[in-house]
């Protein structure tokens, strides 16, 4: 690990104990237009699955369907600006 420190031009911090607290912030919150974008860009993925030309069956064009939005859901609310403290 010292030599990753070394690499990096930062000092040996030494050995961690424990951790108190941990917290997730995001640099900035994303501007409107690309929030917009991701969405869309969420709904036309999960879309693709329910043109008539898929050969998958019913169920796992929805099942996908309903995955996709949700990993598109997990991006926006990883780049959200929730408060830190």
């Amino acid at each position: 690990m010292s030599l990753l420190y070394w690499l990096l031009g930062l000092d040996n911090a030494g050995s961690i104990r424990g951790a108190v607290d941990w917290g997730c912030c995001a640099s900035r919150a994303l501007p409107p237009f690309c929030l917009a974008l991701l969405i869309a860009a969420g709904l036309a993925a999960a879309a693709l699955n329910l043109l008539p030309q898929t050969v998958m069956a019913w169920r796992t064009r929805i099942s996908l369907t309903l995955i996709r939005l949700a990993g598109f859901a997990l991006l926006i609310l990883c780049r959200h600006n929730w408060s830190c403290v």
